[in-house]
């Protein structure tokens, strides 16, 4: 320190160690020995520090330094705990406005996203009502195909079986028609001749050991044939049809509940006896005889 002041009880002592006072100390003052001043009346002041009202200066430099780290994290804690308060404050808050924000701007997108979808569908319908005839006209022409596809073919079969069925009815022969009467069946020889009555002669029985024939009055071409067997060696059964000269020759046969119809060569399995006598007549229809 260049310079310094002295105050105690007697009053102001300007104190140079040159003894020479200075024009602005207003002139020579009366000195006083520095080791009669009591401590109690110093005071030091220094011209370089303004305020110096909580200034020790007579601590220690580690003391000092302790102080000020002590002072630091006081003061950064306590910048911590504020901070924490604001944001948990601001957070607490602000989240819940958010939220809320959020909440009210998806409702308010769902809604604007419905409106879209009514209004475009309201002008696709409102476009295609314009032209509704035409349509209709399309529908209509689609129903049309749709049931040409699904149900002409199926009419047109029906009736074509009609027809057939009512062909094939029309023209039997009455060997064919005795044949369904007793195909599958067992009779003995008076049963057969009652059956072969109803004709009024128009049909001949030939007996034999091991069975008969059954043939139109003077014609053996045509025939529906039978064994002899049954327990009691006179039962009539294994009735089958022949016709020698249709088709190169044709037969019906009856096996074990199914009926087999030979012609040309060829073997055709059927589950009744209509359908097999039906497939031969109508053979007979295609090929003209």
């Amino acid at each position: 320190m260049d310079s310094g002041e002295v105050e105690f009880s007697g009053g102001a002592v300007d104190f140079h160690p040159d003894e020479s006072p200075k024009e602005k100390s207003g002139g020579p003052v009366e000195t006083v020995p520095v080791e009669k001043v009591a401590t109690e009346d110093i005071r030091f002041r220094a011209t370089d520090i303004d305020n110096t009202e909580e200034v020790n200066f007579f601590d220690k430099p580690e003391d000092t330094k302790r102080k000020e780290k002590a002072e630091k994290r006081r003061m950064k804690a306590e910048a911590k705990r504020i901070l924490k308060e604001s944001r948990q404050k601001n957070v607490g808050g602000a989240s819940k406005d958010v939220v809320e924000s959020e909440k009210k701007l998806k409702k308010e997108q769902s809604r604007i996203e419905s409106e879209r979808r009514q209004a475009k569908i309201k002008s696709f319908l409102g476009r295609r009502a314009k032209h509704w005839y035409i349509y209709v006209g399309a529908l209509a022409a689609a129903a049309i195909a749709v049931c040409a596809i699904i149900f002409v073919p199926k009419i047109i079969q029906s009736i074509n079986d009609a027809n057939n069925a009512k062909y094939v009815d029309e023209n039997k022969s009455m060997m064919l028609r005795f044949f369904e009467e007793v195909v599958g069946k067992q009779f003995n020889k008076e049963q057969i001749e009652e059956l072969v009555a109803k004709y009024d002669g128009k049909m001949m029985i030939d007996f034999s050991d091991t069975g008969g024939l059954i043939h139109p009055d003077n014609y053996w071409l045509e025939s529906v044939n039978m064994y002899l067997g049954g327990e009691d060696g006179a039962t009539y059964s294994g009735f089958f049809y022949v016709n020698e000269v249709s088709l190169d020759g044709a037969s019906i046969i009856e096996r074990e509940g199914s009926y087999y119809y030979y012609s040309r060569g060829e073997e055709l399995t059927f589950k009744t006896v209509d359908d097999a006598i039906s497939a031969y007549v109508l053979d007979l229809r295609s090929s003209g005889e």
